[in-house]
């Protein structure tokens, strides 16, 4: 796709219409991102267009802009995180009070978030959230960074929530046109449903390799299960909106939040992220070595209720070292004789030492005693607490067992009570089951009857084929002859202006020998001149053939601008039709009714098909050899029906409809115009030489062939509620027999104007009035000739045929009515002319009352050309049989009109002052003025009669 190719997509996906953006238009420019493996042409892009001051076509931009960075290639995120500050400032681009500014700032807001969390995490290609992706670019990752990331992704979560509760309010408030602010929910809900699985897999993946026990984890899990109910509640809305359902697959979630933090075996082709403490760097450690230090062991306490008392400091080994014991003592009495007062003293006081140590360690135990009784009170406490706690718990379970039995018992009743619903469910479904068998019979019933039509338009077309396949044959033979013919012609044709200056020069040389045969040198000069020219010409002749080459490449280039100019004609035809739509004031012609309107719907899609496969033809033969003609026909053709049907939309939407109905149908026929008119500039030699080959070329064509028929489509639809009003065809009544009680009616009621004529009655007015009635006779009598060929053409009778065909019926018999009603108010009014001298009939009642007939004959011929075969000779036939009704018409307005402004006195101008001439002036405008306004009431006021015209016949009918 060239660049030229994406601005096209792009404003089309991106256009006014408050319409979703096509699927292939969005889906063109992602697949662009991949082709080129770049995204800096589609900003570049968005960027130079005025979308930003439409905040309809500013809105579908974010919509795409989401596209491309979630589906688009890796580079496509990496070029919208350069642009993060340009897309930041689209909030402030509208005021806060249009329909689409907040949700512009919500859309806005979100994706600044998404671009932030993607420029602080590298571990995504692209704009969606796959965790097997993820845990093949990033095998291990630190626990805290793990922790930063699921929030970083529930913030996310959080944001598209508000988004969806903003857009969800916005479709409530605005009952219409929401097909563009929904569409908007299709990236979100796979954005979402990304996130979700991402966080479900990354939880789990850390509650495996971190344990369930883990306090950390307790407040992910808990908003985890929080967003769940919310996303729950968010997909359940979605799957209400049907128009979202047909463009999305809404996820289905368990109405529960799975358990992330049970422990699953994973499996074994299963990869997984693991989380490890990152190691500090090395440049963070001591560069001096720390001095090494044995450390003392301390005795750590014991948990028993012993480890409160202080035991003693020294143990009985050290003791025996310090005081002696009483043994030691008495023995060495012996040894103390002789030994003076003051070493007996001390062996005294040794003695009274160890004495006090007897006492203290039967201190000691005796507190030990105490301390053991404690222990044993506490136990007993202890177990009399645990019996009183088993036998609340008792208590607790039998006060829920007996809750149990009463939900139980709840829940029965609710069971028996969705029985009965389930019953009545059971019966309403059996109803409609018969329902719809008795719809699918009538289905199979009208099925059966298109296979009739399929097989008698196969048979058509095969006909049509075999005589299209002869006169290619034909063709090409005389195409060969006429090729094989003109290299003989040009010869002769050489020849021949050889042989007349041959004998040109030969009588020269004739005259000259007879006047002097002493000129023989000069002769033979002109022999060798006469050589040098014969080579020359020879030379010519070679020259002529490249000539011809050069003379065919600007014929192609001049049939180039002839179809260009082609084209822009049938574009200014339609630019004016819809100039005319958008104009003010009322409609002027005859009532426009809705199965006439769908008459011309299906010509305007059968001429844009014949034009589509005449213009593929034309690229298939070449401009050359091609049938140029036909193209040129079938563009006026086309362009003509395209107008006729916005000018009568606009006269049945102006007559019949109320306002709003009025505004909606305005808008839907002139996209279809448009539509029309982008068809012609696809075409225009500039852009076909764009594209590469034929094929490319023939794809362009039959696209916009199928765009415009789906136009075509929709307006059909749009109209198909309209047809009810009128009802339709009797049993008795078809177009035959309603066009011969025309064709009789007329007749007799022209006897009128032929006898007991009025000698003052001015002749000419009655010769014209006669003129047209006489060609309104032939017009009717050549529709009736239309009829008996359409007889004579199926394989069904005519009778069934406008039963089958009962939309274009009533159109038919639309038409032959409004032809005699306006043809009796022609002589109705020309019989006022003669029977009361012109007393109670005016020249301008005689105008109206021809263009009456004039429009009515044109709705007619209209109508009959949609049902008979092309170049039919009774069609033919009746289109000159309009062309006269239209020119006697003409001629009898220009008569009348010719009478008027003879009639017409013109006062010479006599004013004595320049204060005259001001206040004539002054009079003039004011008389223009009341004229003017007298016309718009009168056209208002017209407007109101058809109306009431129209609800009439209905009643009548």
């Amino acid at each position: 796709m060239s660049e030229h190719d994406l601005q096209k997509t792009l404003k089309k996906a991106c256009s006014i219409e408050e319409t979703a953006p096509k699927r292939k238009h969005v889906r063109a420019c992602i697949v662009y991102t991949w082709d080129n493996k770049s995204a800096r042409a589609i900003f570049q892009t968005l960027k130079s267009q005025a979308f930003v001051n439409d905040e309809v076509q500013l809105f579908k931009m974010l919509f795409v802009i989401h596209k491309v960075i979630q589906e688009g290639h890796p580079s496509a995120l990496k070029e919208a995180i350069k642009e993060k500050h340009w897309i930041k400032s689209l909030e402030r681009v509208h005021p806060q009070n249009s329909s689409y500014s907040k949700l512009i700032k919500e859309y806005v807001k979100y994706l600044v978030r998404k671009l932030n969390f993607h420029a602080h995490h590298k571990g995504f290609n692209n704009g969606t959230f796959e965790y097997e992706e993820y845990v093949s670019l990033v095998s291990v990752a630190d626990p805290d960074e793990g922790y930063e990331t699921i929030l970083d992704l529930m913030s996310l979560m959080d944001t598209i929530d508000e988004y969806s509760q903003f857009t969800f309010a916005s479709i409530q408030s605005d009952s219409v046109n929401n097909e563009c602010k929904i569409a908007s929910l299709i990236p979100m809900v796979a954005e979402s449903y990304g996130i979700y699985k991402f966080v479900t897999s990354m939880l789990r993946a850390m509650y495996r390799q971190l344990g369930e026990d883990d306090p950390a984890l307790a407040p992910l899990k808990e908003r985890y299960e929080l967003q769940h109910g919310r996303l729950f509640e968010f997909y359940a809305d979605c799957s209400s909106i049907k128009f979202l359902t047909s463009l999305v697959t809404i996820p289905k979630l368990p109405t529960t939040a799975p358990n992330v933090s049970k422990v699953v075996e994973l499996d074994t082709n299963a990869k997984e992220i693991k989380f490890e403490k990152r190691q500090p760097s090395p440049e963070r450690k001591q560069t001096t070595s720390p001095v090494k230090r044995t450390p003392t062991q301390t005795p750590q306490p014991s948990r028993n209720v012993s480890s409160t008392f202080i035991s003693p400091v020294a143990t009985s080994g050290t003791m025996a070292q310090m005081i002696p014991t009483v043994t030691a003592a008495v023995n060495m009495v012996p040894m103390m004789t002789g030994i003076p007062a003051q070493q007996q003293q001390q062996a005294e006081y040794w003695a009274q030492q160890q004495q006090q140590y007897a006492n203290e360690q039967a201190r000691l135990e005796q507190e030990r005693q105490l301390q053991l009784q404690q222990q044993q009170q506490q136990q007993q406490m202890f177990q009399q607490q645990l019996q009183n706690a088993q036998q609340e718990m008792m208590a607790v379970q039998l006060q829920e067992k007996s809750q149990q039995q009463n939900d139980l018992m709840a829940l029965n009743q609710q069971y028996e009570k969705d029985q009965v619903l389930l019953q009545q469910y059971d019966d309403r479904v059996q109803q409609l089951e018969s329902e719809i068998k008795t719809m699918n019979d009538n289905a199979t019933s009208q099925l059966v009857n298109k296979d009739d039509q399929l097989n008698s338009l196969q048979d058509q077309m095969n006909v049509w084929e075999k005589k299209y396949e002869s006169l290619a044959k034909l063709y090409s033979q005389l195409r060969q002859e006429h090729l094989q013919l003109l290299p003989k012609f040009k010869k002769l044709q050489v020849k021949v202006n050889s042989a007349h200056e041959a004998i040109k020069q030969k009588e020269q040389l004739e005259n000259k020998m007879k006047q002097k045969d002493l000129q023989m040198a000069d002769l033979i000069k002109d022999r060798d001149r006469l050589r040098v020219e014969n080579d020359r010409i020879d030379n010519n002749n070679a020259n002529d053939s490249q000539q011809i080459e050069k003379d065919n490449l600007i014929s192609e280039d001049k049939m180039a601008l002839i179809l260009d100019a082609s084209l822009e004609s049938g574009i200014a035809t339609i630019q004016e039709s819809i100039y005319n739509l958008d104009a003010q004031g009322s409609w002027i012609g005859p009532l426009t009714t809705a199965n006439h309107i769908m008459t011309l719907i299906e010509g305007s899609s059968e001429t844009a098909t014949e034009f589509a496969t005449s213009f593929n033809d034309l690229i298939v033969d070449g401009m050359i050899e091609g049938d140029q003609p036909s193209v040129i026909l079938n563009i006026s053709e086309f362009s003509i029906a395209i107008s006729t049907m916005v000018t009568n939309i606009k006269a049945f939407s102006t007559t019949t409809l109320k306002q709003e109905e009025s505004d909606g149908l305005v808008d839907l026929i002139e996209r279809c115009a448009r539509e029309a008119q982008y068809f012609f500039e696809d075409l225009m030699s500039d852009n076909l030489l764009a594209m590469e080959d034929e094929e490319t070329r023939t794809d362009a064509v039959i696209n916009a062939n199928v765009d415009m028929q789906e136009k075509l489509q929709e307006l059909s639809i749009v109209l198909e509620p309209y047809l009810n009003r009128i009802p339709t065809t009797s049993k008795e009544s078809n177009g035959h027999s309603e066009l011969v009680e025309t064709a009789e009616n007329i007749e007799k009621s022209s006897q009128i104007l032929r006898v007991n004529v009025d000698v003052n009655v001015p002749k000419p007015i009655l010769d014209l009035s006669l003129a047209i009635i006489d060609a309104i006779v032939a017009l009717v009598k050549a529709a009736i000739d239309c009829q008996n060929e359409i007889a004579t053409t199926t394989k069904i009778p005519l009778s069934q045929f406008y039963k089958k065909n009962s939309r274009w019926t009533e159109g038919l018999i639309s038409a032959a009515k409004a032809v005699g009603t306006a043809t009796k108010v022609l002589i109705t009014t020309a019989g006022n002319l003669i029977t009361d001298n012109g007393v109670n009939a005016s020249p301008e009642e005689i105008i109206v009352a021809s263009k009456e007939v004039a429009a009515s004959t044109a709705q007619l011929v209209a109508s009959s050309r949609v049902k008979t075969l092309p170049h039919s000779k009774a069609q033919n036939k009746l289109e000159d049989s309009s062309k006269n009704v239209s020119s006697a018409c003409r001629q009898l307005v220009d008569h009348v009109m010719i009478g008027v402004e003879g009639n017409q006195e013109e006062t010479p101008f006599e004013f004595t002052s320049e204060h005259a001439v001001k206040t004539a002036e002054m009079e003039q405008q004011v008389t223009i003025l009341k004229l003017e306004q007298s016309l718009n009431n009168a056209r208002k006021r017209l407007g109101e009669i058809r109306k009431h015209a129209y609800y009439l016949n209905d009643d009548d009918k």
